[in-house]
């Protein structure tokens, strides 16, 4: 924890909130060197579990969606059920810890911030989060981390594409094919919806949580 103050936001945020996919705090702290204690997730984060070719196993098409659905939900729960609503701002694999049931709950909220609306069109911004969900899920996808952006976005190209079937022929090359190749191309689209460079295209959590729903 890098300041006092930022220990002292944390604290407050994550004390307001009581959510079975939001890390809960246990203890803290403050001080010159301020730290924090968290609640204990048995597998860490999803970093290191997707870094983990032994636990990488584990995680089934059912756990990689649970876990996409769980993080939806926290991030649901920030954007509309906590006054104020919160940006996150920080959604990454290893600001996600996984449980030994396989469940996810978000932390790293130390950039967190109270959700507050664009003056120029009176829109929320939360569309940070969906970003960093959407980089999130592609990685659950492809059990690949780093620049996976790039090559998934690459997939969907439109000049790349000549037909239908041609998705699935690279989706197979970009994930496992054991995966439902059905199921995968619809969250293959979810992604890419959540990481299109203009936030004005990108879903809310709630229409996320919609599309996932079917799957969890």
């Amino acid at each position: 924890m890098n300041t006092d103050e930022t220990a002292r936001r944390v604290v407050y945020i994550l004390t307001k909130i009581n959510h079975l996919n939001i890390v809960k705090i246990e203890g803290c702290c403050y001080g010159a060197d301020p730290y924090l204690v968290f609640e204990f997730a048995e597998y860490g984060s999803l970093r290191d579990c997707l870094s983990n070719a032994c636990v990488a196993r584990q995680l089934t098409w059912e756990k990689r969606t649970t876990i996409a659905f769980d993080i939806a939900v926290a991030l649901h729960c920030i954007h509309y059920c906590t006054k104020p609503c919160y940006i996150h701002g920080n959604i990454n694999r290893k600001n996600v810890l996984i449980t030994k049931d396989w469940r996810a709950k978000i932390t790293g909220f130390t950039s967190a911030k109270p959700l507050i609306r664009r003056e120029e069109d009176g829109e929320m911004s939360f569309d940070v989060d969906v970003f960093g969900f959407g980089v999130v899920l592609i990685e659950l996808l492809s059990g690949k981390q780093g620049a996976v952006l790039k090559e998934f976005v690459n997939i969907f190209a439109d000049n790349g594409i000549e037909e239908g079937s041609r998705y699935l022929e690279k989706l197979e090359q970009f994930m496992d094919p054991n995966y439902p190749l059905a199921d995968a191309l619809c969250l293959a689209f979810l992604a890419k919806a959540c990481v299109e460079s203009d936030p004005h295209r990108r879903p809310t959590m709630d229409n996320v949580i919609k599309a996932l729903s079917r799957f969890s």
